[in-house]
């Protein structure tokens, strides 16, 4: 929300718009899972982990009529790769609830440091996964609690 001289300004991301009502908007309408760009990036993922950059730098994604295609460019190196895929990713998945993941896999995989990178998690230690509820562990003894739990 953003105040201006003639009142409140609310904007709304119009991806998935659901229903408005007079006082409020449901997003009732159908979330897309995947996408075949989703897929793509995850397969130039892939590739750029096993540092076959070759590869990570076919796949393109961007088939609506008015966006120009994009396909990974710039160096071949497994962390510039992966920077670039992260970016991509952002730009073509926005407001599809997948950011979140994306952030938490780059940064196990050492692409960059979320803890830096996610202004209100500067300077904190904040385990990134849920725990695992105590009944499952106790049913399952071969599962280990997440990481900052224990």
């Amino acid at each position: 929300m953003e105040l201006q001289a003639s009142g409140p300004k609310v904007a709304w991301i119009n991806k998935y718009p659901g229903t408005e009502y007079s006082d409020d908007r449901v997003s009732d309408n159908d979330i897309i899972l995947w996408r075949l760009a989703d897929l793509f990036l995850l397969k130039a993922e892939a590739y750029a982990g096993l540092n076959d950059g070759a590869n990570a730098k076919l796949y393109r994604t961007r088939s609506a009529p008015a966006l120009p295609r994009v396909s990974i460019k710039g160096a071949t190196d497994k962390l510039s790769l992966e920077k670039e895929i992260l970016s991509e990713r952002g730009r073509e998945l926005f407001f599809e609830n997948k950011r979140w993941w994306d952030l938490v896999r780059f940064h196990k995989g050492g692409t960059l440091d979320i803890y830096q990178y996610i202004p209100n998690l500067i300077g904190k230690t904040t385990p990134l996964f849920w725990p695992v509820n105590t009944t499952v562990m106790a049913n399952n003894p071969n599962i280990d609690q997440t990481e900052g739990y224990k």
